[in-house]
């Protein structure tokens, strides 16, 4: 095999919540997989039928929990309005989202990796970096 050939791990994404801003330290729960076929996606262990609705579930959370601490222990920190926003910013970052299923492999918001040649302490194995 030649060096420097170009791979891609097959290890597919855990989380497929992409939207990182977490106003009042409130972050939008993890998109997971559910482990069953017919709804593929879980947001709080609650099973959602597509990344769509996943997503909006996500978002959803966020928004409710910096609602409430808006309108309790966070009064005058930020507004509701403030959290409203965050959701509107939060499903555009989703909408956008390069990787939207859980499939491993070809690309698709996986690492690639460039075998970079032999260990120089062990020849017998190749180096590999990441991209």
């Amino acid at each position: 095999m030649p060096r420097n050939t170009l791979f891609f791990t097959r290890q597919a994404p855990t989380n497929l919540q992409t939207f990182t801003d977490a106003l009042g330290g409130f972050k939008a729960p993890p998109i997971e997989a559910s482990g069953d076929p017919k709804q593929q996606f879980s947001v709080e262990g609650q099973k959602q039928p597509d990344f769509k609705t996943a997503s909006s579930a996500s978002c959803s959370k966020q928004k409710n929990d910096c609602a409430n601490a808006a309108n309790g222990a966070a009064k005058g920190q930020f507004k509701v309005n403030d959290c409203d926003n965050q959701n509107n910013a939060c499903l555009a970052a989703q909408a956008s989202a390069t990787v939207q299923d859980f499939s491993g492999g070809g690309g698709g918001g996986n690492t690639a990796l460039v075998n970079t040649g032999p260990d120089q302490a062990n020849p017998d194995f190749d180096l590999f970096c990441q991209q």
